[in-house]
């Protein structure tokens, strides 16, 4: 049964559909399956976490394919929480960023181009895709849990809205049209100062689809 038979008129309308974060399995199909059982409908819109680089690969399309078993044509919408963390030098046999990163990538050192490579090839493999993709990318930006938080590098919020919109414009100077930016702050505000409000950090309209 196809997700626009199981919504209703007024989701169509309004855009509204299920997701779901469910963590990757080697049967992905199955558990992805199990869930639509349970929720007795199909998810519009599947989540998954992806850093720049500890699978060894710019992008690794494992899940996908197994999605692909269950439907073969369409399906929902990619959510990828994409972290700016475990940059790596080589991926695939060809440069990434310059040099590996254990886990934290100062944001610096983004805006700075030094990851530019492996960015625009993360760009031309998303593009190369048939999904629709929304990428969450440096999500909860405000607490001190994100080895992005602009506190550990004793920077501020206009030095994360200068990496967001660097790494926007790289990705986006490939031409990809099929992914959405979603701007996603955790609800919570760690440390509890005004500079770490959560509006400080919004990017802009130019550079955000989804909040």
């Amino acid at each position: 049964i196809s997700s626009e038979r199981l919504r209703s008129a007024t989701a169509n309308a309004l855009g509204i559909t299920t997701g779901a974060h469910i963590r990757p399995v080697v049967e992905y199909d199955n558990a992805v399956s199990s869930f639509n059982t349970l929720a007795g409908k199909e998810a519009g819109v599947i989540m998954y976490f992806l850093d720049w680089g500890s699978l060894g690969t710019v992008f690794d399309p494992y899940l996908l394919q197994k999605l692909k078993e269950i439907y073969p044509t369409g399906g929902p919408a990619i959510m990828l929480t994409w972290q700016p963390i475990n940059g790596r030098a080589n991926l695939d046999g060809q440069s990434a960023c310059d040099q590996d990163y254990n886990i934290t990538i100062p944001l610096d050192s983004i805006i700075a181009g030094k990851c530019d490579n492996y960015i625009r090839r993360f760009a031309q493999a998303i593009k190369a895709r048939p999904e629709r993709f929304l990428l969450r990318f440096a999500h909860e930006m405000n607490i001190t849990d994100s080895p992005w938080w602009p506190g550990h590098f004793g920077q501020d919020d206009s030095k994360y809205i200068a990496m967001w919109q660097h790494v926007y414009q790289v990705f986006t100077s490939q031409g990809v049209t099929n992914a959405e930016w979603v701007w996603s702050p955790n609800y919570a505000i760690n440390p509890p100062d005004a500079w770490n409000n959560i509006p400080n950090y919004y990017p802009g309209d130019a550079y955000v689809n989804w909040i």
